[in-house]
């Protein structure tokens, strides 16, 4: 199992500039494709590199219950920069 985490997190290492270059052009649809397919604390770890604006946009883009899990990660860790973006896009 610990084996396969370890693929898992070397995949998304290998992927996350490609999902950088997909927000940087605003490809939204491709972005939701890509990660509809990562699980939520991977994508909370994406989150950590990219722009809270974009973290903003890109959590919208998510199918409700990804959504969700990403929300809950995500916000036990920064919340309050969460909190203040959401209030500037809102």
């Amino acid at each position: 199992m610990k084996k396969d985490k370890k693929i898992l997190n070397s995949m998304m290492q290998l992927l996350q500039p490609e999902v950088e270059e997909l927000i940087k052009n605003k490809h939204w649809r491709a972005l939701k494709n890509v990660l509809s397919t990562w699980r939520a604390p991977d994508i909370a770890d994406l989150f950590r590199e990219i722009d809270a604006k974009d973290c903003a946009i890109i959590l919208r883009l998510l199918p409700q219950k990804l959504q969700a899990e990403v929300f809950f990660i995500w916000m036990v860790i920064y919340r309050k920069r969460f909190l203040k973006t959401l209030q500037m896009i809102i």
